[in-house]
């Protein structure tokens, strides 16, 4: 990663005249890697960017119902996300703060009691049920949602 950035800040497009990239992948990384690049080459770079699904945004999409337009995802970020920080304040949108508040987040099975609630650490007891319910699920839902959170994090 360093190599590449010390490669950045010494770039100079005039060597590298007329090359054509292309970029796999129309979510936010492919089309940041494409803004990045033009950013930092200008006109003398002509991008292709090949996308599977036909549609450029990834998670990022919006939902029309009646007259009314829904963000129905790539709505949540972290606020120690550097890019996604620079990108709304470059194209001036607007964040709102959101709190889980006092209700936290928590899986039910849909009719037994609560099985895990982000308000607490998991009790004994807890543990036990989601361990009986789910079996070795369990193991991978912790191992899941920690490699989750780590990702989402970076």
């Amino acid at each position: 990663m360093h190599v590449f950035l010390v490669f950045c800040l010494n770039f100079n497009p005039s060597l590298f005249p007329n090359i054509h990239p292309g970029i796999v992948g129309g979510g936010l990384c492919g089309c940041s890697t494409a803004y990045f690049l033009r950013k930092l080459m200008g006109s003398n770079v002509s991008i292709t960017l090949f996308e599977r699904s036909g549609r450029i945004g990834g998670r990022v999409r919006a939902e029309q119902v009646g007259d009314r337009l829904y963000e129905t995802g790539g709505t949540i970020f972290l606020s120690s996300q550097k890019y996604i920080n620079s990108f709304v304040d470059e194209f001036g949108l607007e964040k709102v703060n959101h709190s889980m508040g006092p209700r936290g987040l928590a899986f039910y099975d849909g009719h037994q009691h609560l099985s895990y609630t982000t308000l607490r650490k998991p009790s004994f007891i807890s543990k036990l049920k989601f361990l009986f319910l789910y079996k070795r699920d369990f193991f991978k839902f912790k191992q899941h949602t920690r490699k989750t959170a780590e990702t989402f994090a970076k």
